[in-house]
């Protein structure tokens, strides 16, 4: 039944069915998601990357949308149930940027989005299930990385929750944009979501950090490594890196930005791994991203 024809009724019911199936329907794409989890204090804000080709076969139309998101935790509480009105049309053939954020305490969850178009209810869906850590009592706790690669400039679109209803144990108060979180976010890249385009030669990765309990005195010297997990076999290839950025803030979390070069890596499927020393402590802590190189 074509989508102008139907009731709000059935309008409804596709729309519970997009969001709650255990598989999206096939002409459905799916528009990658990646969960950003970043301490700050006593709680963890969840920022909700997604990446939109608008116009694109693999993602949303050119035109006015409905956006709807849920957020539910591992017992099925419902912590966000929002829609959005955005008109994509001024976005034709572009890349934006999509997030929303939520603090959350250490826990399960599972992230469920459509984006629709309102005259003919074509839709794109995104969904993941993640884990927010719990706090440390003492050393060093990294946050998500943020990848970026060479490309145009990124144009990030802010989804706004408004007053929210934080998970249990999860303060309340204001949440922080993702430029709040990732304050140094490099200028002529683009952020990566697992692929990587083909011929990319390097990354910089931004990556909140936090130590408990708080450094006294000077900026910690930290070092970096990283290296590349073949998902094939495991073997390991190790890639060079520069700290090009390390910037502390009291009662905020530090970032760390890091570049981390790409020379010779074949196509495949691998897991990222940062690993960060503190050298004066010997505080160390490391983060895994998956990464698809076509």
């Amino acid at each position: 039944k074509p989508f102008e024809a139907m009731t709000d009724f059935e309008r409804d019911i596709q729309l519970l069915e997009l969001l709650w199936s255990d598989a999206p329907p096939s002409a459905s794409p799916l528009l990658p998601v990646d969960p950003l989890l970043v301490r700050v204090g006593g709680t963890v804000q969840g920022c909700y990357l997604t990446k939109w080709e608008v116009g694109a076969k693999t993602g949303p139309p050119a035109a006015p949308v409905e956006v709807f998101a849920m957020l539910r935790d591992g017992v099925g509480d419902m912590l966000v149930s929002r829609k959005w009105d955005v008109d994509l049309k001024s976005y034709d053939g572009a890349t934006v940027w999509a997030y929303l954020s939520h603090p959350l305490a250490a826990g399960l969850y599972e992230l469920r989005l459509v984006v629709r178009d309102r005259r003919t209810g074509e839709a794109c869906v995104s969904r993941a299930r993640f884990e927010a850590p719990a706090p440390l009592d003492a050393g060093l706790q990294l946050g998500s990385p943020l990848l970026f690669e060479d490309g145009p400039s990124a144009r990030f679109l802010r989804l706004p929750v408004g007053p929210v209803k934080p998970a249990k144990g999860a303060p309340a108060g204001a949440v922080p944009s993702l430029q709040g979180l990732y304050k140094r976010i490099p200028k002529d890249m683009g952020p990566v979501l697992e692929e990587i385009s083909p011929g990319s030669r390097r990354l910089v990765a931004v990556i909140p950090l936090e130590f408990v309990p708080a450094p006294a005195g000077d900026t910690p010297l930290l070092s970096v490594d990283a290296s590349l997990l073949d998902g094939s076999d495991g073997s390991e290839i190790l890639l060079e890196t520069e700290v090009l950025d390390h910037v502390g803030e009291e009662g905020r979390p530090g970032i760390l930005a890091v570049e981390i070069l790409l020379v010779d890596v074949p196509p495949g499927r691998y897991e990222l791994v940062i690993s960060v020393e503190d050298v004066g402590t010997d505080r160390r802590a490391a983060v895994r991203k998956t990464l698809i190189r076509r």
